[in-house]
């Protein structure tokens, strides 16, 4: 392997490649039609600011007709010398994602904060399509609620969910004809 070869690993396998996820702190979750598809592991944290977010979406309501696939790219970052938190940095979704696509995209999220068992996730919401309703149903809270950005965390503390909105490889091959769906 050369010089680079392990700064951008890919993990397809969330149960096989578990130590490859705890060790690593920058990834990029893909969800592709309500599926887990990989995470692609970075040597260095997604940063991204408020222009760049307002440039992408400007960008992505011009490729909506050509962007109908149903899929979602998840950043996240564990800060330097925090490695009890997660920040979720950005979620870019295609103009035909499903709502089914992000909650799984956001239950990989949750299955990493358990393999790193870490004890909270961050993220600040720019977008004001997102209600705060919709964060709630996935356990997020509102946080620092004095500030004029909405910041959110979702807390676990060593209780992390029992079940996953993604099947493992061994729950795909047990039980290839019966799916459930991922969000009812």
């Amino acid at each position: 392997m050369g010089l680079f070869g392990n700064l951008f690993q890919t993990v397809n396998d969330l149960e096989s490649q578990t130590q490859i996820l705890k060790q690593r702190a920058y990834g990029i979750i893909e969800i592709r039609d309500q599926e887990f598809h990989s995470v692609r592991l970075r040597p260095f944290p997604k940063l991204i600011t408020r222009t760049q977010v307002r440039r992408a979406e400007a960008r992505l309501e011009n490729q909506a007709a050509s962007n109908a696939s149903d899929r979602v790219l998840l950043f996240y970052n564990q800060p330097m010398f925090h490695d009890k938190f997660l920040a979720l940095k950005y979620l870019y979704s295609t103009s035909g994602c499903s709502l089914p696509s992000i909650a799984v995209s956001l239950s990989v999220l949750d299955y990493i904060a358990r393999i790193k068992k870490t004890d909270a996730i961050v993220t600040e919401i720019s977008n004001d399509k997102i209600q705060d309703r919709h964060l709630a149903h996935f356990g997020w809270q509102r946080h620092c609620p004095d500030s004029s950005r909405r910041h959110w965390i979702k807390r676990f503390y060593g209780r992390y969910p029992n079940r996953f909105l993604f099947q493992t490889a061994a729950e795909r091959s047990a039980a290839p004809a019966a799916r459930e769906p991922a969000l009812v």
